[in-house]
């Protein structure tokens, strides 16, 4: 037996999943290496293992079932900055005896999903891309010199513009497949984030002719670092401030960009648009590639915007936001100091 128990234990800690073992009494009485990571439990075994104190969020979905017996075994929750997957397995056919709880990193799941998805489609646009973009300028020449030509009817003209609206469309769409290949060349460098905020703010207001009123800035006075690729940090704000301001209601305030320190390691950067938010069935999947709710998007700028955070050491999530006027959306950037 004493064999058999050790057989047993070696076999969970080298399982993928999180396992945890729990009794009764809500305490855990064994738990794996990748339980112990994605719920940052204690190494020390003298330590109290309830349920309730180290995972109250796994303890209250546990209770739930337990006292639910037509209950559903799987079920999805949010801790730690992570969605994890739980799968609930009864110690015998009375749930509230104990059960073990199988754990999985559900983001990172879906991130090997998407990325294995992704490969064959980037190895397919990447190589086409600049195939496209010869012919494309050609239809962009002769369309420019057809609107060059005298006494064209207004008909003609608006036909024109069709064109000429989406040859900069499918344009667009390259340089986003293209900047997908290119999300892993980081050139990081120390950047000093409350004046590189400043100059981002006038900048993005200037060339998209918004009034400096409009979008706020709230920047800690003191010095900040981050390391950084300048070009993808720009980048990034630039989709998430120019999503904000399209669905915002375009009035002094309505778009806000904040820094604020998060612990002594970190600092997170929101951006916060009083505007309808997204619907909670479309948000699992804001960061999908090729989604979107804009009938002229292309549904890669919050893609490409999560890709370069990560590639970066960065995090970047959605969350609704609620005030006492109207519902918008936060999209924060979570970031080491340098």
């Amino acid at each position: 037996m004493e064999n058999l128990a050790q057989v047993n234990e070696l076999i969970t800690q080298e399982m993928q999943d999180g396992v945890l073992v729990v009794d009764q009494d809500l305490n855990i009485r064994h738990y794996n290496l990748q339980a112990e990571a994605l719920l940052a439990l204690s190494k020390n075994p003298a330590e109290d293992l309830a349920l309730k104190s180290l995972a109250p969020e796994i303890a209250n979905v546990f209770s739930k079932w337990v006292n639910n017996p037509g209950s559903d075994n799987n079920m999805l929750i949010s801790t730690n900055n992570r969605e994890l997957k739980l799968r609930f397995m009864p110690i015998n056919e009375l749930r509230g005896v104990g059960a073990v709880i199988f754990i999985q990193d559900w983001s990172q799941l879906q991130t090997m999903a998407q990325q294995a998805k992704l490969a064959a489609l980037g190895r397919l646009t990447a190589n086409i891309a600049h195939e496209i973009r010869n012919p494309l300028s050609a239809i962009s020449h002769a369309n420019q010199l057809l609107q060059e030509e005298l006494n064209i009817s207004a008909s003609t003209t608006r036909i024109l513009q069709i064109i000429a609206d989406n040859i900069q469309r499918i344009d667009q769409i390259v340089k986003d497949v293209l900047e997908l290949n290119r999300r892993d060349r980081t050139q990081q460098e120390k950047i000093e984030v409350h004046q590189f905020l400043e100059d981002f703010h006038s900048q993005f207001c200037a060339v998209e002719k918004i009034s400096t009123t409009n979008i706020d800035l709230d920047i800690a006075r003191q010095k900040l670092y981050i390391n950084f690729d300048k070009r993808h940090l720009n980048q990034i704000l630039w989709n998430l401030c120019k999503n904000g301001w399209e669905h915002s209601q375009k009035k002094p305030g309505s778009l806000s960009i904040q820094c604020k320190e998060a612990g002594t390691m970190a600092l997170n950067i929101h951006i916060r648009d009083d505007g309808n938010g997204v619907l909670e069935q479309d948000r699992a999947r804001l960061f999908e590639p090729f989604f979107t709710t804009k009938n002229t998007g292309n549904g890669l700028g919050l893609y490409i915007s999560r890709e370069l955070a990560a590639a970066n050491g960065a995090v970047l999530h959605y969350h609704a936001s609620e005030s006492d006027d109207n519902f918008g959306s936060i999209f924060t950037l979570q970031l080491k100091k340098a």
